[in-house]
């Protein structure tokens, strides 16, 4: 396996490209990621409208069906790295209002936390766009060899010299994709689910 070069062609910029990798385990990725943005600092460069996003699956690939999309977007928080790469109003990494709706209406409901995580999990994946900052439309392929969570929100002008930051960043997405697939309600994640509401209001009084 190779890195390509992809068909789609964004035409709006002067001879633009995208790149695909092949598969790589966690131990060889951050080599050869490394030698990718070492490529573009000497032969090309990265703009706003530029994108890094990293697929994540399991070696074994039923695995994936384990996650937990809500305990996934709690653990990521996403809007927080999506801000320091200037990607939150970007039209490839998109934060959807109706989302934050169907949030604030299942955690405003009088149920228990683990309920509350189940139904917004479904939430999630029944709203699955390609688009989303995180984007879980990967996990409905019928062939589980193509099962994977996309992650969209690392990108921006010059990310090619921000290598040491990028990799802290996959990493804790690796750790988010593992914690998420544990059975039980993670208390990180039933504080932070308990505390949206409060921050909405807070938002909406301010």
């Amino acid at each position: 396996q190779h890195w390509r070069k992809c068909g789609r062609m964004l035409g709006w910029y002067s001879n633009p490209i995208e790149i695909s990798s092949p598969i790589f385990s966690i131990k060889d990725c951050f080599d050869h990621i490394s030698m990718c943005f070492k490529f573009i600092q000497m032969f090309g460069k990265t703009n706003e409208s530029c994108g890094f996003h990293v697929n994540i699956s399991f070696k074994n690939r039923e695995r994936i069906d384990d996650v937990d999309p809500c305990k996934l977007n709690f653990l990521v928080q996403p809007e927080d790295i999506a801000s320091r790469y200037k990607r939150k109003t970007n039209y490839s990494c998109s934060f959807r209002p109706i989302d934050r709706r169907k949030i604030k209406s299942v955690i405003s409901r009088k149920l228990r936390t683990n309920q509350k995580i189940s139904e917004l999990s479904g939430a999630i994946l029944r709203d699955a766009d390609k688009y989303s900052a995180i984007n879980y439309s990967y996990l409905s392929e019928s062939n589980s060899k193509n099962k994977r969570i996309e992650f969209r929100m690392i990108g921006g002008k010059d990310y090619e010299f921000r290598f040491d930051e990028i990799k802290e960043d996959i990493l804790h997405f690796i750790r988010c994709v593992i914690e998420s697939t544990k059975r039980g309600v993670n208390l990180k994640v039933s504080r932070r689910v308990n505390s949206f509401l409060v921050k909405d209001r807070g938002c909406e009084n301010g």
